[in-house]
């Protein structure tokens, strides 16, 4: 079995969890595994009428791609997976998440993920995946807008597993910012972090990681709940959000490395890095003590490149200082190689694709990362899926291969998909001309 069937097989048995909000009866038309495969299958190929392109095929050939390649029997309508699936809060998927790094975890390509002495790197941040004044459900947050119109909204913080100079991330389990029982205060992506890491921190502290985040992680309350999971941390640090400690380090020394690229793109390219450990990261009467990185990029013709900072709770030397601060860069990963590929590389993670009434929203933004996910490791793992994305270069492309294969032709199984796509990619000669 290949890594895709094996990660649809897995995932079909987790969708058997799944609340039927159907009355038990011998005469239901489709299962609710049949109805969770339709609509993940949906988000898989990143094609809105897949599945009624499936039931053309059906009445054509008396099968189709979305039993073949997904193992759906028969295909509900679009609006029966809405109304069925709207009862499934999107934390049941989550354990595939878990199933997905522990699959990436036991295989060669993690080595790619590994920094500081055999450490990983996990980037939290926040994004939104849905916003209206018109459509809107129980898991919506609320806010006024400037005209007075109020305004529906969907969030989560995302986990990213990622890694320096490695094009590649994972999605780990989100956290999404929706309104708790038994709490007036709207829902923030602060609490949502500190959710996640109460919830996930000792699964990870077992794997030496580290968090990345934004100057809004760099917080007396973030920083202790990431120690509180025996995790480290190193957070982007902004002078005017942290007055007490930058004034702080202007009256003492700091230590200076500078490295000079003398090979490759960047030659003559000067790193400048300064640092200094165990300073106060705010004015409180109990402060948290961490370790301060400073980053000045200088290019070859003398123009300044990336400015920033860093506090790390990773004790800071000139030995390590450069590896700390390439991998407190790595935080931006979350935003290019998640969000911008989610939201504006195939996945349409803001589209609406069934708002419901209580948590298909959050659902099907699950179902997308599990698809991304999907694609990811495939691409990690799979040699002919690795060889068509090299070939294709571009997201985009293989989603548009892949729409038009799959409304067209039946296929047996993903293997066939993948030799016609192999096959289409091979260099054709010129034709011989015809002799007169």
């Amino acid at each position: 079995m290949g890594i895709l069937e094996s990660l649809i097989t897995e995932l079909k048995g987790l969708f058997g969890c799944f609340t039927d909000p159907r009355s038990p009866s011998p005469n239901l038309k489709y299962s609710i595994v049949d109805i969770v495969l339709s609509a993940f299958a949906l988000f898989f190929t990143q094609s809105p009428s897949f599945l009624e392109y499936q039931r053309q095929m059906e009445r054509q050939y008396a099968s189709s791609n979305a039993q073949t390649l997904f193992g759906v029997e028969q295909i509900p309508s679009d609006n029966h997976i809405r109304d069925v699936l709207d009862h499934t809060p999107a934390s049941t998927l989550f354990p595939a998440f878990k199933s997905h790094f522990e699959r990436l975890r036991a295989s060669p390509a993690f080595e790619k993920f590994e920094v500081l002495g055999k450490r990983i790197l996990i980037a939290l941040d926040g994004t939104q995946h849905h916003s209206s004044s018109d459509i809107s459900c129980t898991s919506c947050n609320t806010r006024t807008s400037r005209s007075g119109e109020t305004v529906y909204s969907h969030s989560f913080v995302a986990a990213s597993l990622c890694a320096p100079g490695h094009h590649e991330v994972l999605s780990l389990p989100p956290e999404f910012i929706t309104p708790q029982d038994g709490h007036n205060k709207q829902d923030c992506e602060n609490a949502a972090s500190k959710r996640w890491l109460e919830q996930y921190g000792a699964d990870y502290a077992a794997e030496n990681a580290i968090i990345l985040g934004d100057d809004l992680y760099a917080s007396q309350p973030v920083c202790t709940a990431i120690l509180e999971q025996n995790l480290d941390f190193i957070l982007v640090c902004k002078e005017d959000s942290h007055k007490v400690l930058y004034d702080f380090i202007s009256e003492v020394a700091m230590e200076t490395v500078e490295i000079k690229a003398k090979t490759g793109p960047n030659r003559g390219q000067i790193i400048r890095l300064r640092f200094i450990n165990q300073v106060p990261l705010n004015g409180n009467k109990v402060t948290l003590l961490v370790n301060w990185i400073g980053i000045e990029v200088s290019h070859r013709d003398g123009k300044k490149g990336y400015q920033g900072a860093f506090v790390t709770s990773i004790a800071v030397t000139a030995n390590n200082v450069a590896e700390l601060a390439q991998a407190g860069r790595a935080r931006w990963k979350i935003e290019n190689e998640t969000f911008n590929t989610l939201k504006n590389n195939g996945y349409h993670l803001e589209h609406n694709f069934g708002h419901g009434k209580q948590n298909l929203c959050n659902l099907f933004a699950t179902m997308n990362l599990l698809a991304f996910n999907s694609h990811t490791l495939c691409n990690l793992l799979d040699q002919q899926y690795q060889t068509i994305q090299q070939k294709l270069s571009r997201r985009e492309t293989f989603f548009e291969e892949l729409r038009t294969l799959t409304k067209y032709v039946l296929f047996p199984s993903w293997t066939s998909l993948f030799d016609t796509m192999l096959d289409s990619l091979k260099p054709r000669g010129r034709p011989a001309s015809k002799q007169p």
